[in-house]
């Protein structure tokens, strides 16, 4: 099969009212997308998103997606990530396709909210446009749907499609990535019941980790104290054993040694405890200032 004669799309998404990977296709909504090397997945009913390696179909060893499926009026999110594999830098086309018709649902609507790439919100350039457009079985599509194709031209949401001369894109081929994800807003769609237009962009922002708890004021005088209480019983104590050990020396040492151990001792005890409340009450401060 040549390549330049398939329009090949690959699609990738996830539902906001009810997530499903792999689910029925029927009243689904997926990412489609080909990349400018020809990676690609035709259509919904393609689980598997393929790229070509030496002229050999191939799979990508990073494939995930998941689809929405439309239960009625409301906001959706859709998703795919695979690898680079297929070293492309810009796509042929990427657009959310819908397994329904014209003819399904006539007076269907949908607005694309947002669309993010790689982890990053992408502005987009130009307006969206729904079309219809002939997608086809071929040999990536699964067998049991490929009759459904000979009879229905589905719809599309394209966002960029290099192939359309007529219509504008939404954003550039080479605004590109790995990971793609869109919430759209779906509008006069017959039957079903709206859903919550929250879930969507849930999914989209997952809610952040806790922070952790800001120490107060009170947290850090006690942390002080218990410190500065710490350092002085330390040096207390270190003070107390030099006396004794001092005591004992100056009953055997010369009287001209014995007048200023201790003593000395001491003194540089005294400063090391000043210089450890000092350092405490500088760390206090600092943390203050924070």
């Amino acid at each position: 099969m040549k390549l330049r004669k398939i329009l090949s799309l690959a699609a990738a998404g996830a539902a906001a009212a009810s997530l499903a990977v792999g689910a029925s296709a029927d009243n689904n909504a997926c990412l489609s997308f080909q990349t400018a090397s020809y990676g690609f997945r035709n259509n919904i009913y393609q689980t598997q998103a393929y790229y070509w390696l030496n002229d050999e179909q191939t799979d990508y060893d990073t494939w995930e997606y998941t689809d929405a499926e439309i239960t009625g009026n409301g906001q959706y999110y859709v998703s795919f990530e695979k690898d680079d594999a297929d070293k492309a830098q810009s796509w042929n086309s990427l657009r959310i396709f819908f397994a329904f018709t014209a003819e399904d649902q006539p007076d269907f609507q949908v607005t694309l909210d947002k669309l993010r790439i790689d982890g990053k919100d992408v502005e987009l350039t130009d307006e969206t446009f729904l079309a219809e457009d002939g997608a086809y079985a071929d040999d990536y599509t699964d067998e049991d749907k490929k009759e459904i194709f000979k009879t229905a031209n589905y719809y599309f949401l394209n966002i960029c499609h290099t192939y359309d001369k007529d219509h504008p894109m939404a954003i550039k081929s080479d605004v590109y990535g790995q990971k793609v994800e869109a919430i759209f807003t779906v509008s006069g769609f017959a039957g079903g019941s709206d859903v919550e237009a929250t879930v969507a962009d849930e999914l989209l922002n997952p809610p952040a980790a806790p922070e952790a708890p800001e120490e107060t004021e009170a947290d850090t005088e006690a942390a002080t104290e218990a410190a500065t209480e710490a350092a002085t019983e330390a040096a207390t104590e270190a003070a107390n054993n030099n006396t004794s050990a001092s005591d004992a020396a100056q009953t055997t040492a010369a009287p001209a040694s014995s007048s200023n151990g201790g003593s000395g001792a001491v003194v540089w005890i005294i400063v090391g405890v000043v210089v450890v409340i000092a350092v405490v009450a500088a760390v206090v401060i600092m943390k203050k200032k924070k």
